[in-house]
């Protein structure tokens, strides 16, 4: 005892000196860390930075050695000696490790860097046919070459096609030593260059191209601040044609070139450099990384429905007394009395999560309950949860096993290391490396798991204390982020022994963890962190999104109308559509977030969302069991999915989801027009629109983005797998068969059915359709089919045709197409006036001229055939009537647009005094609308009537409509309820030559009611359609005003891969363009000539300028590096290497 209190003694001293002479842990950084509430990182002092040095001529101290299955470089940083190791995983792509690294690391599950291995290393190949060159390939080609001289070596790395990608230098690499020579900090510094994007794998902020950008990369709860987050995988993804990832968890951050835009810096504390890389596109690295780390999971159908819920304080006496009954209000009164239908799950959060009554009344309609965990409780509870330990610290055999593993609580680091006792540092927040967690989790859980509990919010994995020991050995530092995988890892072994062992599916329930870190994607989903009900933070919500897809995260969801507040109307309307097209579903919020208390497009529009995504959930399904296989994300950034299309780099708000639902956004209030960017190669339909535009315009394409929806686009040759109801259209109602065991009552043809949308191909693609097969054994391990459908493109005629099988979906939707002629297995199909009649299995195909066949195919069938047709109604001129102002909807701008007036009605006339059979009027809403209003006709403009819409269009007020902002009258009335956005009029041909519309209701959005097209026309006559012979133009950019479509600068750094398609843009106009130009050069060549000299001399003297301002900056810089060098800081800069 004596000499234990001696060593201790010893120890307490030892600190006590190096905390005075070299500084203390400081909590100021070069990252704001107050924007971090949860735990104050540590930031290390008193160091000094060395890059590593190699002087071929110096062979004593600077040399290789080709060793079989490392190639070690023996270098030095200032006066330390320092071995880099370089070997090449059977997972492609090489690996450089620090000697500390190497020689310290043991096992994968105790690695002091990162926990993941290669599953072999390749026996090195060298080649050294060039005096002073080594030559080494990896598995996937990847090849380093490395060269030395007396200023340092050099690592040059090209891809399997022998493209030089980058160079990492000796000086790119750096090490931190404090004053007793040991390493605190590690660094590697990589060239950037101009139009380069990079994407980061993690939970981003900022925007999903990092490029200039600086932030943390240690785990914090940060409510979505940009500098922090609450998940990061230091994994970057390069359009330059590489990805780089540092297989490291203590704290770091990267500096992405705001420091310097020549460079990006990647800094993580401690003393061992661990990092892999790999050349080719995004997504092929992705799936290098996830051999390694793993892919994610897959959860149970339920799971891809909409998720309801708020937090527990906004059921706790907000609308009515108690929790339970706020939950029976939005269920019976929103949910089911507006739109008939129950949410596939209820996120309970507080108390009606622990309320056997509340869970047992959502269980009776088909809502599985969700809790929110909590990882944390104090140590007075611990003989509850835990009473078969006798001891709180581990307890030992005489051997040294470890027989008891004591509370999961992290320990005091003094203690352990020098005296070997095990004494808690903090007694909250679990260490989640002890196995006794998940015993603990299990008797959390175990009442709740008795009432059907179905899935847990894992919050609050960021808070671990980065001081003390944890159970596995590994310091608080090291296991700060590292605890989200065990945390993960281990909620899911809790959650699947309790249901393998006590219900009849093992993985019928679902856990969403708010941190992250690598692998953790492998265990559990992830919800999106925290966001504020804001436009920016519904605005970081999709940046998250897309950050979340680089880094191999498949399952998750933002919270809808994010948590900290009410969103306004409008955003609540955009967050919805969000929610649609993410991988989870899933309603959240410090305020229940009802529609009903949103307004008209709200109220009107919900239901319709929430349909749609009952459509998509096969598609969404399909591609989360593809990621599952594959690592092909769900969600793809531009430059994720189109990485040399240069352009998309910096274009942050769009994403492609399930591989073709191109996905673009509205982030600001008060819009309905959306500027988006189509990547070249393809061209792309309109979900809602049918709309077709051609890809590759740079300066993106002006579209419509009314209230009521957002542009969504899907790419040529698209097979999606859909459930449709037997009126065969998206969002409509639709309900699985078991809804009527569940309090619901519906028609029996809203019974979904399984079904096809498609889109005629640009050139010959493949599409596989995964179809799970009833329920999985666990997160990993399932059953399920698929099917593998060709689209095969000749002339104006398609043909898509499945593979080894027959096809059982019967309802097609073919996007963008009026069909002249369809056959199927070479039978001729009847086209209909109307839409075919699924009950009585009338086969055919209607057209909806705006561009949608819709068919019934036969039961079984394996090639469908179909002939486009011309596209569209046909458009009835229109004039304005007795001098009144309205061109403005009449022209086809979408800029210009008409303010209703007050109360007196807007009138318009047929061009040329003609009298016109109608059929259909289009009534396109700004932002204000009319909630209510008429449309008239007139052949004399003195007798008028009334257009009623058609029996299905009707609006029908049932005794349970008890609308807050629509005052019904018994009037009819052409639009009874509008939702804003795009109203589609159809009704029984009339003639008539001149119209008036007259508002009776404004809407809700406090904006005077404006129209920006106002469209007439004439009826489906049912005649012949002309076959589309000129389908040469590859899209209709209607909308668009942008004439120019000029390159943006040169590409020359990054030629384009052979096999990616052109990103140059489609012309249609290319000859005329070039006529008018040349016409308005000969025209005024003396204009133009003084132009040219006069700015020829603006250039001249603004050239002088920039040189003598550069010279001034290069004269600071200097100065500045001098002051930095003083202060303990070594400059790292490094010229980047030439163009590839």
């Amino acid at each position: 005892m004596k000499r234990k209190m001696t060593r201790l003694l010893v120890c307490v001293c030892c600190v006590a000196m190096l905390f005075t002479a070299f500084g203390t842990f400081a909590y100021a950084h070069e990252i704001d860390t107050s924007k971090n509430a949860s735990i104050a990182h540590p930031v290390q002092q008193g160091y000094k930075w060395y890059p590593i040095t190699y002087k071929a001529s110096d062979t004593a101290n600077f040399y290789t050695e080709q060793k079989e299955t490392y190639f070690v470089i023996h270098a030095m940083a200032g006066t330390h000696k320092e071995d880099l190791y370089i070997s090449f995983p059977q997972e492609g792509g090489f690996r450089l490790q620090s000697q500390h690294d190497v020689e310290n690391r043991k096992e994968p599950d105790v690695s002091n860097v990162g926990l993941f291995e290669p599953s072999s290393i390749k026996v090195i190949d060298y080649n050294n046919s060039t005096p002073g060159v080594v030559v080494m390939k990896g598995t996937d080609n990847t090849e380093v070459r490395f060269s030395s001289n007396d200023s340092g070596f050099t690592l040059e790395i090209s891809n399997a096609k022998d493209r030089k990608i980058v160079y990492i230098t000796s000086g790119q690499i750096s090490y931190a030593y404090d004053r007793l020579g040991n390493i605190l900090r590690t660094m590697v510094e990589m060239p950037l260059v101009n139009k380069e994007a990079i994407y980061n794998g993690s939970m981003r902020f900022q925007t999903p191209n990092v490029v200039g950008t600086h932030f943390s990369l240690t785990n914090a709860d940060c409510w979505s601040y940009e500098d922090y987050s609450y998940g990061n995988v230091p994994l970057f993804h390069s359009n330059r044609g590489y990805s780089i990832w540092f297989n490291m968890t203590y704290p770091g951050e990267a500096d992405m070139g705001e420091t310097n835009p020549e460079k990006y810096s990647i800094k993580f504390d401690g003393d061992k450099l661990d990092f892999y890389l790999w050349t080719g596109e995004p997504l092929d690295n992705l799936k290098k990384y996830t051999s390694l780390t793993g892919t994610s999971g897959m959860s149970e159908e339920w799971t891809f429905g909409f998720w309801s819920g708020a937090m527990s304080a906004a059921f706790d006496g907000n609308y009515h007394k108690n929790a339970e009954e706020n939950m029976i209000m939005l269920f019976e009164d929103v949910y089911h009395n507006k739109y008939n239908f129950y949410p596939e799950a209820f996120y309970g959060e507080g108390k009606n999560s622990q309320n056997a009554n509340s869970m047992l009344y959502a269980q009776a309609r088909g809502s599985k309950v969700l809790y929110w965990f909590y990882p944390a409780s104090d140590m007075s509870t611990m003989p509850e949860y835990l009473p078969e330990m006798t001891k709180s610290t581990p307890i030992f055999d005489a051997d040294g096993k470890c027989i008891s593993t004591g509370y999961p609580y992290i320990y005091i680091t003094p203690l352990l290391k020098l005296m070997n006792i095990y004494s808690f540092s903090q007694t909250t927040w679990y260490d989640f490396s002890n196995p006794s967690s998940i015993d603990a989790i299990k008797a959390r859980m175990w009442q709740l798991w008795q009432w059907g509990l179905a899935g847990a919010m894992i919050d609050y994995g960021e808070n671990l204390s980065f001081s003390g020991t944890c159970f596995n050995g590994l310091s608080g530092m090291e296991m700060h982020n590292l605890n989200s995988y065990y945390y993960a890892k281990n909620a899911n072994i809790a959650w699947t022994d309790y249901y393998a062992e006590n219900t009849e599916h093992a993985n019928d329930f679902v856990l969403f963890e708010r941190s992250s870190v690598a692998g953790a994607q492998y265990w559990s989903g992830n919800f999106l962190g925290d966001q504020r009900s804001t436009w920016d933070g519904y605005q970081r919500a999709i940046y998250d999104m897309i950050s979340m897809g680089a880094g191999g995260y498949n399952l998750y969801g933002a919270d809808i109308g994010g948590l900290g507040g009410t969103p306004q109307n409008d955003l609540w309307n955009r967050w919805v559509v969000l929610g649609t097209f993410s991988p989870y579903m899933r309603q959240h919020g410090s305020d229940i977030h009802m529609s009903t208390k949103h307004g008209i497009t709200a109220t009107e529009n919900f239901g319709k969302y929430y349909y749609l995504r009952k459509n998509l959930v096969p598609s969404v399904m399909s591609a989360a069991m593809d990621a599952n296989q594959t690592a092909n994300p769900i969600v793809k950034g531009m430059m994720m999915a189109y990485p040399y299309q240069l352009w998309l780099g910096n274009v942050n708000n769009q994403y492609l989801f399930c591989d073709d639902f191109l996905v673009c956004p509205v982030t600001e209030t008060s819009q309905y027009t959306q500027r988006v960017y189509l990547p070249s190669g393809h061209t792309w339909y309109s979900l809602f629109t049918y709309d077709k535009f051609a890809g590759g315009n740079k300066k993106g394409i002006l579209v419509e983005a009314p209230a009521n929806f957002m542009p969504v686009f899907v790419k040529d040759g698209a097979v999606k797998a859909l459930n449709l109801p037997e009126t065969m259209k998206l969002s409509d109602e639709m309900h699985d068969e078991e809804d009527a065991s569940e309090g619901l009552t519906f028609a029996p043809e809203t019974v979904k059915k399984r079904a096809l949308l498609i889109t005629p191909p640009d050139n010959e693609r493949s599409s596989t359709i995964y179809t799970k097969s009833g329920y999985s054994t666990d997160y990993r391990t399932y059953d399920y089919t698929t099917e593998i459908y060709t689209s095969t493109p000749n002339g104006s005629d398609f043909t898509v045709s499945i593979e080894d099988e027959k096809s059982t979906r019967r309802i097609v939707l073919a996007l963008g197409v009026c069909a002249s002629k369809i056959t199927v297995d070479g039978v001729e199909l009847e086209r209909l006036d109307h839409m075919p009649d699924y009950y009585n299995d009338e086969i055919g195909y209607y057209v909806d001229l705006e561009g949608l066949t819709t068919i019934l195919m036969p039961s079984t069938w394996t090639s469908l055939s179909i002939t486009k047709g011309e596209v569209g109604y046909k458009q009835v001129a229109l004039a304005p009537f007795d001098k009144q102002a309205v061109e403005s909807m009449l022209n086809d701008s979408l800029n210009d647009y008409y303010d209703l007036p007050l109360s007196d009605s807007t009138e318009v006339q047929i061009a040329n005094n003609e009298i016109k059979e109608i059929g259909m009027i289009k009534v396109r809403w700004t932002t204000g609308f009319a909630a209510t209003y008429d449309i008239e006709y007139s052949e004399d403009g003195d007798n008028w009537s009334l257009i009623e819409p058609s029996e299905e269009e009707k609006y029908i007020i049932s005794p349970d409509d008890e609308e807050h902002y629509i005052v019904f009258d018994d009037e009819v009335h052409t639009v009874t309820v509008s939702d804003g956005g795009i109203d589609t009029i159809k009704f029984d041909p009339v003639e008539a030559a001149y119209l008036r519309i007259t508002k009776h209701q404004d809407g809700d959005t406090l904006t005077m009611p404006g129209i920006y097209s106002f469209e007439v026309y004439e009826p489906d006559s049912f005649t012949p359609i002309p076959v589309d012979e000129d389908d040469e133009d590859d899209g209709d950019d209607l909308w668009d005003e942008d004439e120019d479509d000029e390159d943006d600068g040169d590409d020359s750094w990054d030629e384009e891969d052979p096999d990616e398609p052109d990103d140059s843009g489609d012309d249609n106009n290319t000859d005329s363009k070039k006529k008018r130009i040349k016409r308005i050069i000969t025209s005024y060549f003396p204009v133009w000539a003084i132009i040219l000299i006069v700015g020829g001399g603006v250039l001249l003297a603004t050239g002088i300028v920039l040189l003598v301002l550069l010279l001034i900056k290069r004269k600071k810089k200097q100065e500045a590096e001098a002051a930095l060098a003083a202060e303990g800081e070594t400059p790292t800069d490094f010229p980047n290497p030439p163009p590839a």
